[in-house]
């Protein structure tokens, strides 16, 4: 996700919503990843701007990043019973983040 969003998207990155094509109205995820690309950016009023839930789903990849960034290095370093709690943890925030952007589509 930063990968595609602070290198490859950039210019016109829109993609035709099938949800907006069949009914006319925008669905929850119209404009995620320009807010996403506008967050990364450091541009945080556009990207709020973008899609109100831009913000929760980028903080949950944001976290996301650096711990599996620790996690990458400090393996060696933890018990193993850390794994677990982190699967756990990883959930508990996936579903804080992105309950409002799914109940929303409902």
């Amino acid at each position: 996700m930063f990968l595609y969003a602070g290198f490859f998207a950039s210019g016109n990155m829109s993609v035709a919503c099938a949800y907006k094509l069949a009914t006319g109205k925008e669905c929850a995820t119209c404009g995620l990843t320009r807010s996403l690309t506008a967050f990364l950016h450091g541009r945080w009023s556009e990207g709020r701007a973008w899609n109100e839930f831009g913000l929760p789903v980028f903080g949950f990849f944001a976290v996301q990043f650096v711990a599996r960034t620790v996690m990458m290095f400090a393996t060696t370093h933890l018990p193993e019973s850390t794994f677990k709690w982190d699967g756990i943890a990883s959930l508990l925030l996936f579903l804080l983040c992105f309950a409002p952007l799914i109940f929303a589509q409902l």
